[in-house]
């Protein structure tokens, strides 16, 4: 340590006069140059250091410092200029791996103060109110007439597409509808779109094959309505019996809930 204390202080006691003299483009050269060696030699001595290390640990740190000085040696012989010392070139590494450091832990601290400091909301009020619904469990179900809109577009066979070939969206729904009849719903009506129809009515994609695995699935009676809205269908919800279950016709027959019609 007293060493490159010196060395920083005094660079001149280390290198030879012939590493200063001369124009004074040549002696900055000179200098920058025995800094970057002695960085390449820390690095050097570091990795040899260590796997040293790691394969003796026995032998303890005098094998390390064996090591680094011999990788020392061996790179100063063919890279460092002529009279300059291995000691100046060290003191270069020993600065350059200072202003490294220094670099990283000022980033390091920006980032803590940043981190820390405190973050605005960014949930507006308006939907803080639109989120502010209740769940089905919050309401008074008794007598009521519960509309449920669900997802029941399942995929279907293609050759037989009265075939449903996954009920995974029906069975998500079970327990929703399940819990409306056991809180004494007067009747749960459901209503969902299935495929592609654009707008048109399709046997292919009615809500026949999926009223009958329904009604498998709940275990009670499903009545499927021929269409989704018009005086039969207002008839039908008015005044079902105590516990039906009403699936309405494929919303998608009416271009309305298709969007736009396919070219």
């Amino acid at each position: 340590q007293a060493i490159l204390a010196q060395g920083f202080a005094q660079p001149h006691k280390f290198c030879n006069a012939s590493a200063f003299e001369g124009p004074p483009l040549a002696r900055i050269m000179s200098r920058k140059l025995c800094v970057v060696a002695g960085a390449a030699v820390a690095a050097t001595a570091a990795v040899n250091s260590v796997s040293s290390f790691v394969a003796t640990p026995s032998q303890g740190r005098n094998v390390d410092k064996v090591v680094a000085g011999a990788a020392s040696q061996q790179f100063l012989a063919a890279a460092q200029p002529s009279g300059a010392s291995p000691s100046f070139g060290l003191c270069g590494a020993v600065a350059t791996a200072g202003l490294g450091l220094a670099a990283v832990r000022a980033a390091n601290t920006a980032s803590r103060k940043s981190a820390a400091a405190p973050r605005a909301s960014v949930v507006p009020v308006v939907a803080r109110k639109a989120l502010a619904k209740k769940k089905i469990d919050q309401l008074d179900l008794k007598g009521k007439r519960v509309f449920i809109r669900v997802d029941f577009n399942v995929p279907q066979d293609k050759k037989d597409p009265s075939i449903i070939t996954n009920t995974a969206r029906i069975d998500a729904a079970l327990p929703t509808i399940k819990y409306a009849l056991d809180n004494g719903a007067k009747s749960v009506v459901l209503c969902s779109h299935l495929g592609r129809p654009n707008g048109q009515k399709s046997e292919k994609y009615s809500m026949k094959p999926v009223a009958k695995v329904l009604e498998e699935r709940l275990g009670k009676p499903v009545t499927l309505l021929n269409d989704v809205v018009g005086a039969e269908v207002e008839a039908a919800c008015a005044n079902p019996a105590p516990g039906s279950v009403i699936l309405l016709e494929n919303s998608r027959f009416y271009i309305e809930e298709e969007g736009k019609a396919k070219d």
